[in-house]
């Protein structure tokens, strides 16, 4: 991934995102999960476009005004929001 397709994201391209502390582990305890109606298999009942792609829209502006360190993975993007929190955005587990 990169920050050109990053901005070119929508909610469609996005399984679920991660709002909460960067650099701790992923398994929901420091942060929420929201799910998008694209993935595949949501493990989550918190299920909600809306949420996705206004916070879609914050971390995009962050990433095209280069405000933000980011993170760029072949399944994800996140994107640093405040000290220590973070906006993480998963690209895989979306529906054909």
């Amino acid at each position: 991934m990169t920050k050109e397709q990053f901005l070119s994201l929508t909610v469609e391209n996005i399984s679920q995102v991660y709002s909460g502390k960067r650099h701790v582990c992923r398994c929901g305890c420091a942060g929420k999960y929201t799910a998008t109606t694209f993935m595949e298999k949501p493990r989550t009942d918190d299920i909600n476009n809306a949420l996705v792609a206004k916070r879609l829209k914050r971390a995009q502006k962050l990433v095209a005004a280069d405000l933000a360190d980011v993170d760029y993975g072949d399944t994800y993007i996140d994107v640093e929001t405040g000290w220590d929190r973070c906006l993480c955005f998963y690209v895989d587990e979306v529906k054909n």
